[in-house]
């Protein structure tokens, strides 16, 4: 899906009018159900949708696993990465690699193949992260279950035998009850 200034992309399967009194609405909107975020050449609203999806990735908001590319056509944002260079060398940026935050290519081409490389290894590892959780869970669920009837057979093995006795118990006394009420007492111990 693309979301375009005041024109029409006519290859595009969606097109999304964002209208508002501000921007913050389009940004949310630009980031709502995205795979990635590439980012053209532009002016100070590509700057500050760019700055602002930075600024929550290295943040860890709600985009941080989404892949942000900068087509850098004929060397656009040169000076930007430059400047991200910088910050990240002086310890202002936090992540391990820019390339966590954002990334430049200058083809469209080699644009969305590192998009969707990215995109792929996110898949994959939220993939592997929801069958560890689930194998996890099944452990535990395994374990408490073992737990469980261990408890039942300790409780089994352990109370067993004094409740059959004083169940029997309480019957002899039943049965001695009726013997004397019926005049019978001889044998009564």
């Amino acid at each position: 899906r693309w979301v375009l200034d005041l024109s029409e992309f006519k290859e595009a399967d969606e097109l999304i009018v964002v209208t508002g009194d501000d921007l913050a609405e389009r940004k949310s909107k630009l980031l709502e159900g995205a795979d990635a975020i590439v980012a053209l050449p532009g002016g100070l609203g590509t700057f500050d949708e760019v700055c602002d999806v930075a600024c929550q990735k290295q943040l860890g908001m709600n985009c941080d696993k989404i892949p942000v590319c900068l087509l850098n056509i004929d060397g656009f944002f040169d000076g930007f990465m430059t400047q991200l260079k910088r910050a990240k060398k002086d310890g202002l940026l936090h992540q391990k690699d820019l390339d966590d935050i954002i990334h430049a290519e200058g083809s469209e081409a080699a644009c969305l193949t590192w998009c969707q490389t990215k995109h792929e290894a996110r898949v994959k590892e939220e993939r592997e992260t929801a069958a560890t959780e689930r194998e996890a869970a099944a452990t535990l669920e395994a374990e408490a279950v073992g737990k469980i009837t261990l408890m039942g057979t300790l409780k089994r093995s352990l109370l067993l035998p004094p409740i059959c006795a004083l169940y029997t118990w309480m019957f002899m006394q039943t049965i001695y009850i009726f013997m004397y009420l019926s005049g019978e007492t001889r044998n009564m111990i």
